[in-house]
This record gives structure tokens, sequence and C-alpha cells, in this order.
């Protein structure tokens, strides 16, 4: 079974860096040479239609094969409320429209 693709590493911390390697335990699903570095920034307020929210920027790139880059906003107790992607020369953007917490 392939190690999970880690996008966020708890605690995070602003200036950490981690990569993912697909010729690594997650050989399952590898396309060779595509690994992809992740860079924690510091904790910012972001807005989007679900609300106001502190949340963790991690920046993310690729280095070889098709270009690239992205970032991604995560608030804790939420997940994902926010990723920006550049891949290829199209951007594409996706925010967190409405959230309800579990009960």
């Amino acid at each position: 079974m392939a190690a999970p693709h880690q996008c966020l590493v708890l605690p995070a911390k602003a200036g950490d860096t981690w990569v993912f390697d697909p010729e690594g335990p997650n050989r399952a699903f590898a396309i060779p040479n595509l690994s992809i570095t992740y860079r924690a920034r510091k904790e910012e307020t972001i807005e989007v239609p679900a609300g106001t929210f502190q949340a963790i920027p991690v920046d993310s790139s690729r280095a070889v094969g098709p270009p690239f880059t992205g970032t991604t906003w995560y608030a804790p107790g939420i997940g994902v409320v926010k990723a920006v992607t550049n891949f290829g020369g199209r951007e594409r953007t996706t925010v967190l429209k409405s959230f309800s917490p579990g009960r």
C-alpha cells in the first residue's frame, strides 16, 4: 500500500519544508521525477465566502515535468479554505463556500 501524500505536516511552522517523492514509498502511483516540494508560511487571516479564518498557507512547486506551483490555505479544525494553483500557465482558484462543524 502506498504511503499518503502529505500536503501538510503538523505542527506547521513558517519556513518548514518537506518533499513528496513518488519514487519513494509512494511508488504505487509514481510518475518518475515529479517530486513536489512544500513550504509552510506564517499563519494569516484569509477571507472566503464561508467566512474569515486564520490559516496556514503552504506553497508547493515541482521542479521537473510540467510546471506546477500553488498555495493552499489550511484552517485549524476546518481544512482547506482556499487553493490557488498554476499548472502549465493556467491558474485556478478554489474557495470554501460554506462550512458546518460536525456534531
